[in-house]
């Protein structure tokens, strides 16, 4: 199963986290609350949330004081099972909670709730599509969308769609490389160029929990930086820390810088997409051997090959992404930058060199 989330909004200080519960439980964070998220935890749950401004509406009891807790947190601690996060969302419809995307290795739902309202799907065959304005049956009297953004919506979702189907394996199945190339090129928004879906941060682009071992091979395929400049990496659920430059926004404001510096055109996607795809090999690869590992009762080496092979896609990632950058500024250095952005997509000449200079 593959679930498709971008982040919205800016590189922040612990974007992206690993998180403990007082009872144990372990849970991969992406996003803060305020924002879209997406976790997965160490039961095989995933879960997105696209209206994260709406998401602190359940109180917990503490000392004697009830304090409000995030729906979201409270599914990634409690929930072995989707539909048991499922439940917690319903048992506050009364409160404004956002729209949800729940799974596990077997069941998966989409949720809209807000202030007097709720609505759940079940969502089969592995994949589900939705943009912004779309509405379950039964919260149609509470949408507020105008007709235009609606039709802008289904555009986007249509779009998206027609890129799945295109991006399918000879065996005509979805493929993760699929999913990357649709969550960088598709967008059904007019100046499209300009917008690139504001994703300018962390995105949890596609899922795979995992039956046999969900709490050290269930794989988020996470995107750091704008559409065109970003490069998305297998992190498993074994991983211990996200690297600093992660954790403190650093790779995405660099990823960022580029998009303002070169707009919608990325010379170098082609590296990035040859280097994504090396990477999948052999994420897959080692992921075999530790879940063979892990069959053999040898936990503690397999958590530690999956963490190795992290760092290393990480550092060749990072390597290339201090490559495009040096590209960019040279061309700046040789006044050819400018000439690069269609349109309005990238700063002129003197404004990039200030930012550079920044």
């Amino acid at each position: 199963m593959l679930l498709q989330k971008c982040r919205d909004s800016q590189p922040t200080v612990l974007d992206a986290e690993i998180r403990s519960t007082p009872g144990g439980v372990r849970w991969m964070r992406i996003g803060a609350n305020g924002g879209a998220m997406f976790a997965m935890n160490a039961h095989g749950v995933a879960v997105t949330v696209n209206t994260g401004n709406k998401l602190v509406g359940a109180g917990i009891l503490r000392k004697g004081k009830r304090e409000p807790k995030p729906l979201f947190d409270r599914i990634m601690e409690e929930c072995s099972r989707a539909e048991q996060g499922v439940a917690i969302i319903e048992r506050h419809f009364r409160n404004p909670a956002g729209i949800y995307i729940i799974a596990d290795p077997k069941r998966a739902f989409l949720t809209e709730a807000g202030a007097g309202y709720g609505a759940h799907l079940e969502l089969t065959g592995g994949i589900f599509v939705t943009a912004n304005e779309m509405h379950l049956p039964g919260v149609d009297e509470f949408n507020t969308s105008t007709a235009n953004a609606v039709m802008r919506q289904r555009a986007r979702e249509a779009n998206a769609r027609r890129s799945l189907r295109e991006t399918r394996d000879a065996n005509g199945r979805y493929t993760r490389a699929g999913m990357f190339r649709t969550s960088r090129n598709v967008t059904g928004e007019r100046n499209a160029e300009q917008n690139v879906f504001r994703k300018h941060s962390l995105g949890g682009c596609c899922f795979e929990p995992d039956a046999e071992f969900p709490a050290e091979l269930s794989t988020a395929y996470i995107a750091i930086g704008p559409q065109l400049h970003s490069i998305y990496l297998p992190t498993p659920m074994a991983l211990e820390q996200f690297p600093d430059k992660i954790r403190n926004g650093t790779w995405g404001e660099n990823a960022k810088l580029l998009f303002r510096l070169l707009g919608n055109v990325n010379p170098h996607l082609e590296k990035i997409t040859e280097l994504e795809i090396r990477m999948l090999r052999e994420y897959d690869s080692v992921r075999d051997a530790a879940r063979q590992l892990l069959r053999d009762g040898k936990r503690e080496e397999a958590v530690a090959l999956l963490n190795a092979c992290y760092a290393r896609q990480f550092s060749a990632a990072d390597e290339l992404m201090g490559k495009i950058r040096r590209d960019a500024e040279r061309k700046l250095d040789g006044n050819a930058v400018g000439s690069v952005p269609p349109r309005n997509t990238a700063l002129n000449q003197p404004e990039q060199k200030e930012l550079l200079a920044k």
